[in-house]
């Protein structure tokens, strides 16, 4: 599995179109070979891995039946991802050959998302034509199947700094792959039928899953030897021997969450109630949920039951004399031997330790048992706007469905027993990160690390990307099939220490450039290279980065005062010869007209220290300035403004309107014969218009086009944006965006 190319149409987050990422193949190297995203904070790498997760979360929820209705297929996020899938028993398509196995045959997916419109997707196995599925029949029930297998086998993230914008896709995944497990919780074929476990996110409950299936599973006493070369990695780092015991509880009579007002409603309908008993029952029906196992998971509740050491039970009924007992609460126990070890891998062989960890993924989905069904409906809808954290209170660990806790883990140096709770958070970030290497081996796999190495220590750092290989190398050679080598790894890191030990073949570096995130190829070779020397080149590269940013600034501002010189003389001058001509007339008039003159001359003054004002402020000034025009031009001029005033936070850069009235009063005839007509006007909020029908001048006055070219400059210099000049019929328009 790898990633070649991934482009966007519209813009994410720090991202902005035409950005373009293209990844280097690995397919030609006998190890795995990481991506490293590499570059100095800010400079764009988790916008790219937050893209990628976002992207395939898409991808996921518009074929998900829970998700159809909250992720809409023609959103406005708009991109392109090209990538590459071994071709396995688990993803062969009806009517292809076996042999695409045998020859490890290669598929290339291509999806293209424009804005607006559905996906299209493509295909091509090595060899043979490329194959384009019909947008239309996507989501019918044929081909889920196909759809199903062009995607990444799993998806796995993981983020250090608890980057929030990286884990929301996955964790609001998990909400739609709840209602499906709910949907499905009362048929009784196997719980593979149902499209789950895709994404995951590796966080502090999943992390205590993966400890318990790598170290049960991976240290096989049924075949000793077979897998232990790949544990011990892990095992040498941390100092951990081996599990000592842990336990699992299962919550099934939970609290419910309801908001203040439902709650209120609620009381007031039992408070009607004469008798007390009825009372009580009702307020303990209020208050808690009586939660089922589901029916895809009662026979693995069964058999953790019996592969554990000691069980306590809590009763419904406890205080009843009744044949069956129904159980509420229950934690099991477990003493980690050899003995234990065997009993897991005899009891779950048929699963075996992928099958295991998914089993414990989908009893901490009944967590979300623990949120009314109220917020998990908030959850579901939240979009790229709003973090999951700003909807969902946390849940104490007592109060959950299901949870691993009390796990003791005995040193390697000293057999002394530790809790796991209490390792360094270097341990912990050490142990997720390589537990979930180990145990999701699925060809197809994509791992999402962003910056995974914050706590690591020197001496793991500097050889966490050998570590990684030499993982993989392991497991190539107990497998005996090199093509187990075909997962993705991309990590983000701007840790020198770790790029000392990844090629720069493989290092994609990032730097932030007039605004937008840049990819440039390194000069240097970073394998091996002093710790010093790349420290002193990160640095040398901020400084260019830094000087050259203070440059840009510094010639924008020479370029914005030398247009305000551009332009307030030239209105000056024309305004002056308006005066002119109003003193020969009227004294009356000439006075009238220097006091308004006098207000536009103070807010052009006013508006030379500022790129952008209120446009509210700059319509009061355009009022003054259509004063002084209808002084002049009388009835053969007129304006017609339709400005909404109910945009007060909209800017302009100031004098932007005047110009445009200016320009129009410049370029065509004004008189009795041929009265000129000026339509202001704002658009959807977004935009104001300057419109009026073209009348040339009997005079043929030639025009320079510097204003207009100079309003342009200021917006492409100042905001990115640009003016939009139209010419329909014979009516000319100028329309510039609203800041």
């Amino acid at each position: 599995m790898e990633i070649v190319r991934i482009k966007i149409y519209t813009t994410f987050r720090g991202l902005k179109p035409p950005f373009e990422i293209n990844f280097k193949s690995n397919s030609d190297r006998n190890e795995i070979d990481p991506v490293c995203f590499a570059g100095l904070n800010g400079a764009g790498k988790s916008n790219v891995m937050e893209l990628i997760s976002e992207i395939f979360f898409y991808l996921e929820a518009i074929h998900n039946l829970s998700a159809q209705k909250y992720v809409i297929s023609k959103s406005p996020f708009g991109f392109y991802i090209e990538y590459r899938l071994p071709i396995t028993a688990n993803n062969l398509l009806v009517g292809e050959p076996s042999s695409y196995i045998v020859e490890g045959l290669q598929r290339t997916v291509c999806i293209e998302k424009k804005k607006g419109k559905e996906p299209e997707i493509a295909y091509q196995v090595d060899g043979y034509d490329r194959v384009v599925l019909n947008p239309k029949l996507q989501y019918k029930e044929d081909y889920l199947d196909i759809y199903d297998k062009l995607l990444p086998a799993k998806i796995v993230a993981y983020s250090s700094g608890g980057n929030e914008q990286i884990s929301k896709p996955f964790r609001r995944m998990g909400f739609f792959y709840f209602d499906e497990f709910e949907r499905a919780t009362h048929d009784t074929e196997n719980i593979g039928n149902t499209r789950l476990n895709r994404l995951y996110f590796m966080d502090y409950c999943s992390n205590a899953a993966v400890l318990l299936a790598d170290f049960i599973f991976k240290d096989n006493v049924l075949n000793p030897g077979a897998e232990n070369d790949e544990l011990e990695y892990m095992k040498q780092v941390v100092d951990i021997q081996d599990i000592h015991s842990f336990k699992i509880t299962f919550n099934l009579n939970i609290k419910r969450d309801y908001s203040y007002h439902k709650l209120k409603e609620r009381m007031e309908e039992f408070a009607e109630s004469a008798e007390v008993e009825q009372l009580l029952e009702s307020f303990r029906a209020l208050f808690f949920q009586k939660i089922d196992i589901p029916t895809q998971l009662q026979s693995f509740v069964t058999d953790l039951i019996n592969c554990s050491t000691t069980q306590h039970f809590e009763f419904e009924n406890a205080e009843q004399d009744t044949e069956e007992q129904i159980w509420v609460r229950l934690t099991l126990y477990f003493r980690v031997d050899r003995e234990l070890k065997r009993a897991f891998q005899e009891t779950f062989a048929s699963i075996r330790v992928a099958g295991f960890f998914q089993n414990l993924y989908l009893l901490e989905l009944l967590n979300l048992y623990n949120y009314s069904a109220e917020l998990r409906e908030e959850a579901k809808k939240a979009g790229l706007a709003k973090n999951l954290s700003e909807i969902l209170p946390e849940i104490i660990q007592e109060d959950k469905v299901f949870y691993i806790h009390e796990v003791y883990l005995v040193k390697q140096s000293d057999s002394s027993r530790i809790l796991y709770k209490s390792l360094s958070d270097g341990e912990h970030q050490f142990i997720q990160i390589l537990g979930a290497l180990l145990l999701m081996e699925e060809e197809g796999t994509i791992f999402i690390l962003d910056e995974p190495s914050t706590h690591f220590n020197a001496a793991w750092s500097a050889k966490f990307f050998s570590t990684l290989n030499d993982i993989y190398l392991k497991r190539i050679e107990r497998v005996q099939d090199k093509q187990q080598r075909r997962q993705n790894v991309i990590i983000s890191t701007h840790s020198p220490i770790m790029l000392s030990d990844c090629k720069s073949k493989n290092v994609i570096w990032f730097e932030r450039e007039k605004g937008k995130t840049q990819i440039k190829e390194l000069d240097f070779e970073t394998y091996g290279a002093s710790i010093d020397y790349i420290i002193y080149l990160v640095r040398r590269q901020q400084s260019y980065q830094l000087e050259n940013e203070q440059l840009r600034a510094e010639n924008l501002q020479n370029q914005y005062e030398a247009l305000k010189n551009q332009l307030n003389p030239h209105m000056l001058l024309n305004s002056l010869n308006t005066l002119r001509s109003l003193v020969r007339e009227s004294q009356d008039k000439a006075q009238e007209y220097i006091q308004e003159l006098s207000r536009v001359l103070r807010y052009t003054l006013q508006g030379n220290d500022t790129q952008k004002v209120p446009l509210s402020g700059e319509m009061e000034f355009v009022n003054a300035y259509i004063f002084l025009q209808l002084m002049r031009y009388e009835d053969n001029l007129r304006f017609e403004i339709r400005v909404d005033e109910q945009l007060p936070d909209k800017q302009v850069p100031p004098m932007a309107v005047q110009l445009l009235i200016e320009n129009a009063i410049k370029h065509n005839e004004i008189s009795n014969r041929r009265p000129l007509v000026i339509t202001i006007r704002t658009e959807g909020g977004e935009w104001l218009s300057v419109c009026n029908r073209i009348q040339p001048k009997m005079t043929g006055e030639s025009t320079t086009g510097i204003g207009l070219a100079n309003l342009n400059k200021r917006y492409e210099l100042l905001f990115q944006q640009q003016i939009v000049v139209e010419k329909t019929g014979d009516v000319f328009c100028v329309k510039i965006p609203l800041l």
